[in-house]
């Protein structure tokens, strides 16, 4: 190959030509530069940490600089592979991107969004307090975004509020306070970071006096129906609610579970599960042949369910409460709403279903089409309690007798109203450990005898009640804890359900995840000895 040598007439040539292009105000072509890529974030970036947020990502080649951009807009510039800075203030999703620039100014494609959530800390909502005689036990709703709540105290009318404890739950038992003083209690939410919300609103206690019986005051015996366990069922979940019609039942235990046949207890080890793509199931009720099933996520609603078809055939929302509807004291407009947290239901005798609402201390009435008809708070402080008056502090567990009263179970006790709802019959149990007291209750059950049957989850024992000639509750027999005469033994009752022909004793035990079947020994039952003047 001949190599061309450029002679200076060539060279003055191409000076020349390069400067009558720039002249006509033209560019010469430029070789060709690679667009950079867009940046990736590192594992576990942006981040938020305490106050701020943290952004970082891998550096990208022949990149001198980086844009930060926040919800599509650009904040800042960045020579490093950080971002530090104050996270915002107001709560809500935040988008996060980041893109390479070169050395000519050319912007790289952005990267993957990631998302970062700033949750504003609530003060924990429906704060409750629950005496008994050695101590005060404080409850409390969740708070988004909480990790530990801060609990305070004070005597009522001196100082400011004390921090007692930290607590990682939503309930603290206050084992000092003083006989005979009045406390107030107000708890925190706190995140991650240490950030704490607000003060709740406060609720006051004091330890219960319990009074001694006069001296000529006959205590009454503890009764026992004796009890023989003849089977147990174990469940892939803890049972909720169980329902009895005929020979067959249907248990919830997150899911729902059918027995064919529950006549004799070898029958109840043939079940099966049944709607598998249902679950997250509480209170359920059979109306007429119709099944109506409470599901709790991902939405609160009604199901109605067919057993011949298994399929869905309906399902209805349960609301929130409106602004105006009285609960629990306060017109709603004053007061912060939870959202619904369906228990229980029940159908009376119209036919309508009733749901229990304890969050937001009210019942919601529905027809069995889902029509909404009429949901029902307690105004303690209002001269006419509005119609019909569910006067229950926490309302969770329902029944329906034979002439439509309507019994409904609370913590420790269990109120009943008249089938329209406007007398109210007086109520059985109180907060203790004695015959008809309860700590817990954690279910209920009528029978066709007219006995009411209560499982205290806490005491573990389950109570039987029956009315007087006046139509008061009064407490007759309990099962208690395994004894010498072989009476039951239940681990945590979470529901219980009695059969038709009041033979049998089904015990939902959800920490065990099992059903534990009793029989009851009615013949030998002790018998209510004769009242003495």
């Amino acid at each position: 190959m001949k190599r061309i040598k450029m002679n200076g007439t060539f060279k003055a040539l191409g000076v020349l030509l390069a400067v009558a292009v720039m002249a006509c105000g033209l560019v010469l072509p430029q070789p060709a530069s690679a667009a950079l890529p867009a940046p990736n974030f590192m594992p576990g970036f942006p981040m938020l940490a305490g106050p701020q947020i943290i952004i970082m990502w891998s550096p990208i080649p022949g990149a001198v600089k980086y844009n930060v951009y926040m919800n599509g807009k650009k904040i800042t510039e960045s020579i490093a592979m950080q971002f530090i800075a104050p996270a915002p203030t107001a709560g809500g999703e935040y988008k996060y991107q980041v893109s390479a620039v070169d050395a000519a100014g050319a912007e790289s494609p952005l990267s993957v969004e990631s998302l970062i959530n700033i949750i504003i800390l609530e003060p924990p909502g429906n704060l409750a307090v629950l005496p008994s005689e050695t101590r005060i036990t404080v409850r409390w709703n969740t708070a988004p975004g909480a990790l530990i709540y801060d609990v305070f105290r004070k005597v009522k009318g001196e100082g400011e509020f004390k921090m007692v404890s930290s607590v990682n739950t939503t309930r603290y038992d206050d084992a000092t306070p003083e006989a005979g003083k009045t406390y107030e209690y107000a708890v925190k939410s706190k995140d991650s970071s240490g950030k704490a919300s607000s003060f709740s609103p406060s609720a006051e206690a004091q330890l219960l006096v319990v009074e001694a019986p006069a001296a000529d005051e006959k205590k009454i015996p503890r009764l026992l129906v004796p009890t023989t366990q003849v089977t147990q069922i174990f469940m892939e979940f803890g049972g909720f609610d169980m329902e009895i019609f005929g020979k067959e039942a249907l248990v919830t235990a997150n899911k729902l579970y059918y027995f064919p046949n529950i006549t004799t207890p070898a029958t109840m080890e043939d079940y099966e599960e049944i709607f598998p793509n249902e679950d997250h199931l509480r209170g359920l009720a059979v109306c007429d042949g119709r099944v109506f099933v409470i599901q709790s996520r991902p939405q609160r609603v009604i199901k109605e369910l067919s057993l011949a078809n298994r399929t869905v055939v309906n399902q209805f929302p349960i609301p929130a409460p409106k602004p105006g509807e009285l609960v629990y004291g306060e017109k709603l407009d004053k007061q912060k709403v939870a959202n619904p947290n369906p228990y229980d239901l029940v159908c009376d005798l119209d036919g309508n279903l009733i749901i229990s609402d304890p969050d937001n201390f009210r019942l919601v009435r529905y027809t069995a089409d889902g029509e909404l008809i009429e949901t029902v708070g307690f105004d303690p402080d209002a001269e006419l309690i509005p119609e019909p008056r569910w006067k229950v502090d926490t309302p969770k567990y329902l029944k329906i007798d034979k002439d439509g009263e309507v019994l409904i179970s609370s913590i420790f006790t269990i109120e009943g109203f008249d089938s329209e709802g406007n007398e109210r019959i007086k109520s059985t149990g109180n907060l203790g450990s004695n015959i008809g007291q309860f700590s817990s209750i954690y279910g209920i059950d009528l029978t066709q005898k007219g006995n009411l049957y209560a499982a205290d989850i806490r005491a573990s024992n389950v109570q039987i009640f029956r009315k007087d000639e006046d139509g008061n509750w009064e407490f007759h027999w309990s099962v208690t804890n395994k004894d010498k005469s072989g009476n039951l033994a239940i681990a945590s009752p979470s529901g219980i359900a009695v059969s038709e022909d009041e033979k049998y004793l089904f015990v939902l035990e959800g920490i065990a995840k099992r059903i534990g079947v009793f029989q009851l020994l009615w013949d030998q039952a002790d018998q209510r000895p004769e009242k003495t003047e």
